[in-house]
Protein backbone atom coordinates (compact mmCIF):
# COMPACT_ATOMS: atom_id res chain seq x y z
CA UNK A 1 0.00 0.00 0.00
CA UNK A 2 2.90 2.48 0.85
CA UNK A 3 4.79 1.55 -2.79
CA UNK A 4 1.51 2.46 -4.44
CA UNK A 5 0.65 5.83 -2.34
CA UNK A 6 4.56 6.64 -3.35
CA UNK A 7 3.89 5.90 -6.90
CA UNK A 8 0.73 7.44 -7.08
CA UNK A 9 1.81 10.98 -5.22
CA UNK A 10 5.17 10.85 -7.52
CA UNK A 11 2.67 10.46 -10.62
CA UNK A 12 0.54 13.54 -9.77
CA UNK A 13 4.10 15.26 -9.28
CA UNK A 14 5.37 14.94 -12.60
CA UNK A 15 2.06 15.89 -14.21
CA UNK A 16 1.82 19.15 -13.04
CA UNK A 17 1.13 21.74 -15.21
CA UNK A 18 3.92 22.86 -17.71
CA UNK A 19 3.70 26.72 -16.46
CA UNK A 20 3.36 25.34 -12.91
CA UNK A 21 6.72 23.71 -13.19
CA UNK A 22 8.28 26.66 -15.31
CA UNK A 23 7.48 28.99 -12.24
CA UNK A 24 8.75 26.17 -9.80
CA UNK A 25 12.21 25.65 -11.27
CA UNK A 26 12.51 29.56 -11.64
CA UNK A 27 12.27 29.78 -7.93
CA UNK A 28 14.51 26.57 -7.31
CA UNK A 29 17.63 28.41 -9.25
CA UNK A 30 16.96 31.89 -8.34
CA UNK A 31 17.34 30.11 -4.17
CA UNK A 32 20.55 28.36 -5.14
CA UNK A 33 23.79 29.85 -4.76
CA UNK A 34 25.89 27.95 -7.06
CA UNK A 35 23.14 26.52 -9.45
CA UNK A 36 23.33 22.88 -8.38
CA UNK A 37 19.39 22.72 -7.67
CA UNK A 38 18.70 23.12 -10.98
CA UNK A 39 20.31 19.50 -11.55
CA UNK A 40 18.42 18.52 -8.67
CA UNK A 41 14.99 19.69 -9.93
CA UNK A 42 16.19 17.98 -13.56
CA UNK A 43 16.77 14.18 -11.31
CA UNK A 44 13.33 14.28 -10.04
CA UNK A 45 11.62 12.46 -13.60
CA UNK A 46 11.87 12.60 -16.90
CA UNK A 47 9.46 15.34 -17.46
CA UNK A 48 10.84 17.39 -15.05
CA UNK A 49 14.18 16.91 -16.77
CA UNK A 50 12.39 17.72 -20.34
CA UNK A 51 11.17 21.00 -18.62
CA UNK A 52 14.64 21.78 -17.28
CA UNK A 53 15.88 21.37 -20.90
CA UNK A 54 13.51 23.56 -22.39
CA UNK A 55 14.69 25.98 -19.81
CA UNK A 56 18.26 25.65 -19.60
CA UNK A 57 19.27 28.61 -21.99
CA UNK A 58 17.52 30.94 -19.49
CA UNK A 59 20.72 29.89 -16.53
CA UNK A 60 23.80 30.25 -16.90
CA UNK A 61 25.20 27.78 -14.34
CA UNK A 62 29.11 27.88 -13.18
CA UNK A 63 31.58 25.33 -14.53
CA UNK A 64 31.13 23.77 -10.57
CA UNK A 65 27.95 22.01 -11.65
CA UNK A 66 28.98 21.69 -15.01
CA UNK A 67 28.72 18.08 -14.27
CA UNK A 68 26.39 16.09 -12.16
CA UNK A 69 28.60 14.44 -9.20
CA UNK A 70 28.78 9.87 -8.83
CA UNK A 71 27.20 8.85 -6.26
CA UNK A 72 28.67 8.53 -3.36
CA UNK A 73 30.55 5.60 -1.32
CA UNK A 74 27.63 3.14 0.24
CA UNK A 75 28.00 2.76 4.01
CA UNK A 76 28.90 -0.36 5.59
CA UNK A 77 25.94 -1.88 7.85
CA UNK A 78 27.21 -3.81 10.61
CA UNK A 79 26.11 -5.27 14.14
CA UNK A 80 25.43 -2.90 16.89
CA UNK A 81 28.07 -1.84 19.75
CA UNK A 82 25.35 -2.76 22.10
CA UNK A 83 25.00 -6.39 22.36
CA UNK A 84 21.75 -6.18 24.36
CA UNK A 85 19.63 -8.57 22.26
CA UNK A 86 16.29 -6.31 23.03
CA UNK A 87 17.57 -3.45 20.36
CA UNK A 88 16.32 -3.29 17.06
CA UNK A 89 19.59 -1.39 16.03
CA UNK A 90 22.14 -2.35 13.71
CA UNK A 91 25.60 0.63 12.93
CA UNK A 92 26.11 2.29 9.73
CA UNK A 93 30.30 2.25 9.07
CA UNK A 94 32.01 5.17 7.26
CA UNK A 95 34.74 4.96 5.42
CA UNK A 96 35.84 8.77 5.58
CA UNK A 97 35.66 7.62 9.53
CA UNK A 98 35.62 4.16 10.19
CA UNK A 99 35.77 4.96 14.26
CA UNK A 100 32.20 7.08 13.73
CA UNK A 101 29.34 4.74 13.74
CA UNK A 102 25.63 5.46 13.28
CA UNK A 103 23.09 3.82 14.87
CA UNK A 104 19.85 3.18 12.36
CA UNK A 105 16.58 1.72 13.42
CA UNK A 106 15.82 -1.94 11.62
CA UNK A 107 13.25 -3.57 13.56
CA UNK A 108 12.78 -6.73 13.88
CA UNK A 109 14.98 -7.28 10.88
CA UNK A 110 17.96 -6.17 12.67
CA UNK A 111 19.44 -9.93 13.74
CA UNK A 112 18.29 -11.52 10.34
CA UNK A 113 20.67 -11.93 7.86
CA UNK A 114 20.37 -9.69 4.37
CA UNK A 115 19.83 -11.54 1.27
CA UNK A 116 20.53 -8.28 -0.80
CA UNK A 117 21.33 -4.54 -0.95
CA UNK A 118 20.06 -2.11 -3.92
CA UNK A 119 19.55 1.55 -4.18
CA UNK A 120 19.05 2.44 -0.59
CA UNK A 121 16.93 -0.78 0.58
CA UNK A 122 17.42 -4.47 1.93
CA UNK A 123 15.88 -7.34 1.34
CA UNK A 124 15.03 -9.70 3.68
CA UNK A 125 13.82 -13.72 2.99
CA UNK A 126 11.13 -15.26 5.21
CA UNK A 127 10.21 -18.76 5.98
CA UNK A 128 7.62 -19.28 3.27
CA UNK A 129 10.29 -17.39 0.88
CA UNK A 130 8.40 -14.27 -0.08
CA UNK A 131 10.60 -11.07 0.39
CA UNK A 132 10.48 -8.09 2.15
CA UNK A 133 11.72 -4.70 1.08
CA UNK A 134 13.04 -2.57 3.78
CA UNK A 135 14.01 1.18 3.07
CA UNK A 136 15.80 1.79 6.38
CA UNK A 137 16.48 5.58 5.57
CA UNK A 138 12.50 6.20 5.22
CA UNK A 139 10.76 3.07 6.93
CA UNK A 140 9.41 2.62 3.72
CA UNK A 141 8.45 -1.67 2.97
CA UNK A 142 7.54 -3.30 0.03
CA UNK A 143 6.10 -7.32 0.32
CA UNK A 144 6.74 -9.51 -2.22
CA UNK A 145 5.27 -12.72 -2.54
CA UNK A 146 7.11 -15.89 -2.20
CA UNK A 147 9.47 -17.13 -4.91
CA UNK A 148 8.24 -20.55 -5.40
CA UNK A 149 7.30 -23.36 -3.17
CA UNK A 150 8.92 -23.14 0.69
CA UNK A 151 11.49 -25.81 1.25
CA UNK A 152 10.53 -28.31 4.25
CA UNK A 153 12.97 -29.46 6.76
CA UNK A 154 11.76 -32.12 8.37
CA UNK A 155 14.58 -31.98 11.04
CA UNK A 156 14.81 -27.96 11.82
CA UNK A 157 12.85 -26.92 14.81
CA UNK A 158 13.29 -23.55 13.14
CA UNK A 159 13.86 -23.20 9.37
CA UNK A 160 13.64 -19.84 9.29
CA UNK A 161 17.53 -19.34 9.36
CA UNK A 162 18.21 -21.72 6.71
CA UNK A 163 15.47 -19.88 4.31
CA UNK A 164 17.47 -16.72 4.81
CA UNK A 165 19.94 -18.35 3.52
CA UNK A 166 18.26 -20.41 0.85
CA UNK A 167 17.40 -17.17 -0.80
CA UNK A 168 20.79 -16.08 -1.26
CA UNK A 169 21.15 -12.51 -3.23
CA UNK A 170 18.32 -9.87 -4.12
CA UNK A 171 18.88 -6.84 -6.28
CA UNK A 172 16.93 -4.18 -7.91
CA UNK A 173 17.35 -2.32 -11.04
CA UNK A 174 16.24 1.06 -9.78
CA UNK A 175 14.66 2.65 -6.42
CA UNK A 176 11.22 1.48 -6.08
CA UNK A 177 10.37 4.88 -4.24
CA UNK A 178 11.92 6.63 -7.51
CA UNK A 179 11.04 4.15 -10.69
CA UNK A 180 7.75 2.53 -9.88
CA UNK A 181 8.71 0.41 -12.85
CA UNK A 182 11.69 -1.88 -11.53
CA UNK A 183 12.61 -5.17 -11.92
CA UNK A 184 13.68 -7.86 -8.26
CA UNK A 185 15.73 -10.38 -9.10
CA UNK A 186 16.81 -13.05 -6.79
CA UNK A 187 19.53 -16.46 -6.78
CA UNK A 188 17.67 -18.73 -4.40
CA UNK A 189 17.80 -22.75 -3.71
CA UNK A 190 20.95 -24.93 -3.33
CA UNK A 191 21.63 -24.98 -6.70
CA UNK A 192 21.73 -21.09 -7.30
CA UNK A 193 18.67 -20.75 -9.49
CA UNK A 194 17.70 -17.37 -10.87
CA UNK A 195 14.36 -15.76 -10.94
CA UNK A 196 12.84 -12.32 -11.46
CA UNK A 197 9.86 -10.67 -10.77
CA UNK A 198 8.57 -6.49 -12.43
CA UNK A 199 7.12 -4.29 -10.20
CA UNK A 200 4.41 -5.17 -12.43
CA UNK A 201 4.41 -8.62 -12.63
CA UNK A 202 1.89 -10.74 -9.62
CA UNK A 203 4.49 -14.02 -9.89
CA UNK A 204 8.04 -14.38 -10.58
CA UNK A 205 9.24 -15.96 -13.51
CA UNK A 206 11.98 -18.39 -13.23
CA UNK A 207 14.75 -18.58 -15.70
CA UNK A 208 16.64 -22.11 -16.98
CA UNK A 209 20.19 -20.56 -15.14
CA UNK A 210 21.48 -22.01 -12.34
CA UNK A 211 24.69 -22.25 -10.21
CA UNK A 212 24.83 -18.74 -10.59
CA UNK A 213 27.27 -16.54 -8.07
CA UNK A 214 26.34 -12.57 -9.26
CA UNK A 215 23.71 -11.15 -11.20
CA UNK A 216 23.94 -7.02 -12.47
CA UNK A 217 21.31 -5.18 -14.33
CA UNK A 218 23.40 -4.08 -18.04
CA UNK A 219 22.11 -2.16 -20.96
CA UNK A 220 18.18 -3.07 -19.37
CA UNK A 221 19.37 -7.12 -19.03
CA UNK A 222 20.09 -8.83 -16.42
CA UNK A 223 23.45 -10.43 -16.48
CA UNK A 224 24.67 -13.26 -14.49
CA UNK A 225 28.14 -15.33 -13.73
CA UNK A 226 27.89 -18.81 -12.64
CA UNK A 227 30.80 -20.71 -10.72
CA UNK A 228 32.11 -21.92 -13.70
CA UNK A 229 33.02 -18.65 -14.79
CA UNK A 230 30.48 -18.35 -17.46
CA UNK A 231 27.97 -14.93 -18.30
CA UNK A 232 25.05 -15.06 -19.54
CA UNK A 233 22.42 -11.98 -20.25
CA UNK A 234 18.48 -12.63 -19.73
CA UNK A 235 15.70 -10.40 -21.78
CA UNK A 236 12.76 -9.53 -19.21
CA UNK A 237 10.44 -9.33 -21.19
CA UNK A 238 11.76 -12.46 -23.47
CA UNK A 239 13.11 -14.89 -20.46
CA UNK A 240 13.16 -18.00 -22.32
CA UNK A 241 15.89 -16.83 -24.46
CA UNK A 242 19.34 -16.55 -22.31
CA UNK A 243 22.02 -16.08 -24.25
CA UNK A 244 25.91 -16.32 -22.98
CA UNK A 245 27.94 -13.92 -23.54
CA UNK A 246 31.57 -14.97 -23.28
CA UNK A 247 32.81 -17.53 -20.70
CA UNK A 248 36.54 -17.50 -22.56
CA UNK A 249 39.26 -15.21 -20.48
CA UNK A 250 41.75 -14.20 -22.21
CA UNK A 251 44.94 -15.09 -20.47
CA UNK A 252 46.62 -17.39 -18.34
CA UNK A 253 44.82 -18.38 -14.70
CA UNK A 254 46.30 -15.56 -12.52
CA UNK A 255 46.63 -18.18 -9.59
CA UNK A 256 47.20 -22.07 -10.00
CA UNK A 257 44.15 -23.71 -8.59
CA UNK A 258 44.83 -25.41 -5.25
CA UNK A 259 42.33 -27.80 -3.61
CA UNK A 260 41.91 -25.68 -1.19
CA UNK A 261 41.20 -22.78 -3.29
CA UNK A 262 37.85 -21.24 -3.64
CA UNK A 263 36.75 -18.52 -5.72
CA UNK A 264 33.77 -16.33 -6.09
CA UNK A 265 32.70 -14.58 -9.12
CA UNK A 266 30.88 -10.68 -8.89
CA UNK A 267 29.87 -8.38 -12.05
CA UNK A 268 30.14 -4.76 -11.46
CA UNK A 269 29.04 -2.23 -13.70
CA UNK A 270 30.83 1.42 -13.85
CA UNK A 271 29.82 4.67 -13.82
CA UNK A 272 30.38 4.80 -17.79
CA UNK A 273 28.59 1.38 -18.11
CA UNK A 274 31.07 -0.46 -18.91
CA UNK A 275 30.79 -4.51 -17.53
CA UNK A 276 33.41 -6.17 -15.52
CA UNK A 277 33.70 -9.40 -13.85
CA UNK A 278 35.28 -9.84 -10.41
CA UNK A 279 36.88 -13.15 -9.51
CA UNK A 280 38.14 -13.24 -5.67
CA UNK A 281 40.04 -16.01 -4.56
CA UNK A 282 39.85 -17.50 -1.12
CA UNK A 283 41.46 -20.35 0.75
CA UNK A 284 39.75 -22.39 3.44
CA UNK A 285 40.23 -24.66 5.86
CA UNK A 286 37.98 -27.09 4.96
CA UNK A 287 35.54 -26.07 7.75
CA UNK A 288 33.75 -23.42 5.90
CA UNK A 289 35.98 -20.89 7.24
CA UNK A 290 37.56 -18.82 4.02
CA UNK A 291 40.35 -16.27 3.91
CA UNK A 292 40.64 -14.19 1.37
CA UNK A 293 43.96 -14.68 -0.74
CA UNK A 294 43.16 -11.98 -3.61
CA UNK A 295 41.17 -10.76 -7.01
CA UNK A 296 41.45 -10.33 -10.50
CA UNK A 297 39.46 -8.46 -12.12
CA UNK A 298 38.04 -8.67 -16.19
CA UNK A 299 36.74 -6.16 -18.78
CA UNK A 300 34.05 -6.88 -21.25
CA UNK A 301 34.42 -5.38 -24.75
CA UNK A 302 33.50 -6.05 -28.04
CA UNK A 303 35.58 -7.03 -31.01
CA UNK A 304 33.90 -6.98 -34.72
CA UNK A 305 30.52 -7.35 -32.63
CA UNK A 306 31.99 -10.33 -30.39
CA UNK A 307 32.47 -10.25 -26.72
CA UNK A 308 35.39 -10.79 -25.06
CA UNK A 309 37.09 -10.40 -21.76
CA UNK A 310 40.56 -8.84 -21.19
CA UNK A 311 42.13 -7.95 -18.60
CA UNK A 312 42.98 -3.96 -17.90
CA UNK A 313 45.49 -2.41 -16.14
CA UNK A 314 43.46 -0.71 -13.43
CA UNK A 315 39.83 0.33 -12.99
CA UNK A 316 39.07 3.36 -15.20
CA UNK A 317 39.34 5.26 -11.15
CA UNK A 318 36.95 3.55 -9.57
CA UNK A 319 36.46 1.43 -6.25
CA UNK A 320 34.35 -1.65 -6.56
CA UNK A 321 31.98 -2.82 -3.64
CA UNK A 322 31.38 -6.38 -3.66
CA UNK A 323 29.65 -8.57 -1.17
CA UNK A 324 25.67 -9.76 -0.54
CA UNK A 325 24.82 -6.29 -2.05
CA UNK A 326 24.02 -5.48 -5.25
CA UNK A 327 27.69 -4.43 -6.62
CA UNK A 328 28.76 -1.09 -6.66
CA UNK A 329 31.33 1.07 -8.97
CA UNK A 330 32.54 4.30 -7.61
CA UNK A 331 34.56 7.27 -8.85
CA UNK A 332 37.25 7.62 -5.90
CA UNK A 333 38.42 11.02 -7.40
CA UNK A 334 35.10 12.43 -6.22
CA UNK A 335 35.57 11.64 -2.75
CA UNK A 336 39.50 11.58 -1.95
CA UNK A 337 40.20 10.43 1.81
CA UNK A 338 37.26 7.63 1.85
CA UNK A 339 38.09 5.17 -0.60
CA UNK A 340 41.23 4.55 -2.87
CA UNK A 341 40.89 3.97 -7.08
CA UNK A 342 41.64 0.61 -8.40
CA UNK A 343 40.84 -1.17 -5.29
CA UNK A 344 38.01 -3.66 -4.44
CA UNK A 345 35.99 -3.59 -0.99
CA UNK A 346 34.66 -6.71 -0.26
CA UNK A 347 32.68 -8.44 2.73
CA UNK A 348 32.15 -11.81 4.26
CA UNK A 349 29.25 -13.68 1.57
CA UNK A 350 30.47 -17.29 2.15
CA UNK A 351 27.99 -18.40 4.43
CA UNK A 352 25.11 -18.04 2.58
CA UNK A 353 27.07 -20.63 -0.06
CA UNK A 354 26.86 -23.19 3.48
CA UNK A 355 22.92 -23.34 3.07
CA UNK A 356 23.12 -22.63 6.64
CA UNK A 357 24.16 -19.92 9.13
CA UNK A 358 26.92 -21.76 11.40
CA UNK A 359 27.37 -19.36 14.50
CA UNK A 360 30.66 -20.61 15.51
CA UNK A 361 32.34 -19.58 12.08
CA UNK A 362 32.51 -16.10 12.64
CA UNK A 363 32.76 -13.80 9.87
CA UNK A 364 36.06 -13.54 8.02
CA UNK A 365 37.34 -11.92 4.35
CA UNK A 366 35.98 -8.05 4.97
CA UNK A 367 38.89 -6.13 3.60
CA UNK A 368 39.94 -4.45 0.33
CA UNK A 369 42.53 -5.42 -2.29
CA UNK A 370 44.74 -3.24 -4.26
CA UNK A 371 45.05 -4.21 -7.95
CA UNK A 372 48.12 -1.76 -7.78
CA UNK A 373 51.07 -4.19 -6.33
CA UNK A 374 48.46 -6.49 -5.96
CA UNK A 375 48.33 -7.04 -2.22
CA UNK A 376 45.59 -6.61 0.65
CA UNK A 377 44.84 -3.66 2.30
CA UNK A 378 44.30 -2.77 5.84
CA UNK A 379 41.09 -3.90 7.04
CA UNK A 380 38.32 -1.51 7.49
CA UNK A 381 36.28 -3.37 9.84
CA UNK A 382 37.00 -6.30 12.27
CA UNK A 383 34.10 -8.09 14.13
CA UNK A 384 33.92 -8.32 17.65
CA UNK A 385 33.97 -11.54 18.48
CA UNK A 386 31.14 -11.60 20.93
CA UNK A 387 28.78 -10.60 17.78
CA UNK A 388 29.68 -13.63 15.57
CA UNK A 389 26.35 -14.87 16.25
CA UNK A 390 24.86 -11.52 14.11
CA UNK A 391 24.19 -11.57 10.67
CA UNK A 392 27.85 -10.26 8.44
CA UNK A 393 28.00 -7.04 7.50
CA UNK A 394 26.85 -5.85 3.92
CA UNK A 395 27.56 -2.84 2.13
CA UNK A 396 24.00 -0.23 1.43
CA UNK A 397 24.18 2.87 -0.58
CA UNK A 398 23.00 6.23 1.61
CA UNK A 399 20.38 8.45 0.73
CA UNK A 400 20.73 10.65 -2.39
CA UNK A 401 20.93 13.71 -0.38
CA UNK A 402 23.54 12.35 2.10
CA UNK A 403 26.81 13.42 0.71
CA UNK A 404 30.23 12.00 2.03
Amino acid sequence: MEAEAAATAQSEWAWLPEHLLDSILDIVVSQSEDGADYFCFSAVCKRWLSVANHNSHKYPLPITVARIPHPPPPLLLIPSSDNDNSTHNRCLLDLADPQKRTVIELGSQYNKRCGGSSHGWLAFAKADISITLLNPFSGATIELPPIGEAPVFEDWEDPFPYCAYYVQKIILSADPSENPEYVVTVIYTDIMKVAFKRSTDKVWTHTKLWRINDIAYHRGRIYAVNNGNGVYYIDVHNPRDSKMVNDQIRGEWPNSRKDKEYCRYYLVECTKGCLYKVIKYADTDGNSVFTAKGVDVYKLKYEDGKPKWYRPRNLAGHAFFIGDNHSRAVVASDYPGVCRSNSIYFTDDQNCYCFFPNPDRGQFSVGVFHLKGRKMGTSYYVLDPSQKHMPPAIWIDPPKHCNN
